[in-house]
């Protein structure tokens, strides 16, 4: 028996995230609501993995991760709470774009605890990143209340998730969910040049290698 689960139950592993994936689909094509896919999507995913947390952290713009869905923190943070990349551990997943998997979350380099959030009780983490053609658009973290790291099956599962909601991050799907909760194509953007001749310009931009 794995610690932390109930007898006769195997932890989440691969089989498990293709069989979610498909009830995420059916489920999410009878919700328009975008924050509601979103609170359906931690809901199911904590009750499915048997974790008492499930959280999703998206890009607000290109430095910051704002929590924006959650099962089993303080749902006042969602909306609230956010973190720099590279901060916390949320924020380190989503700079070196490898997940994060401990047994004791506030032992691990970098560990930052958000009063909001009250995640104090929950020791265990597993944090993947959601990551669209290299660059990142959140984090899809688990957590739970007793002191185990998951095992490899579940970290891969966890991944294959995660990259269907990178797609439906980046596909937009999330946008509008909050007023500050943008479409990664809809964010504002800041090239830096450098002066050919002082003055004012206006014209359009055309990408040398768009996707």
């Amino acid at each position: 028996m794995t610690a932390g689960l109930p007898a006769g139950q195997g932890e989440f592993g691969g089989k498990e995230s293709w069989a979610l994936l498909v009830k995420l689909r059916d489920m999410l094509e009878n919700i328009s609501d975008r924050q509601k896919k979103l609170d359906e999507i931690v809901r199911m995913i904590a009750d499915t993995m048997r974790t008492e947390v499930c959280s999703i952290y998206l890009l607000r713009d290109a430095s910051t991760l704002e929590l924006c869905a959650t099962e089993g923190l303080n749902p006042k943070s969602v909306h609230s709470a956010r973190l720099r990349i590279g901060e916390g551990l949320v924020g380190r997943v989503a700079k070196e774009m490898k997940p994060i998997n401990t047994a004791s979350a506030p032992a691990e380099p970098g560990f930052r605890y958000l009063p909001d959030t009250r995640e104090e009780p929950f020791r265990s983490f597993l944090g993947v990143p959601l990551q669209r053609l290299g660059e990142p658009a959140g984090v899809l973290v688990v957590q739970s209340r007793n002191e185990r790291k998951f095992s490899d099956d579940a970290s891969y599962a966890l991944e294959i998730i995660a990259m269907f909601l990178a797609e439906m991050a980046e596909a937009g799907e999330f946008a509008g969910a909050h007023n500050n909760l943008l479409s990664p194509h809809t964010r504002p953007v800041t090239y830096s040049g450098i002066v050919g001749q002082e003055g004012i310009s206006e014209g359009k931009v055309f990408l040398h290698e768009p996707r």
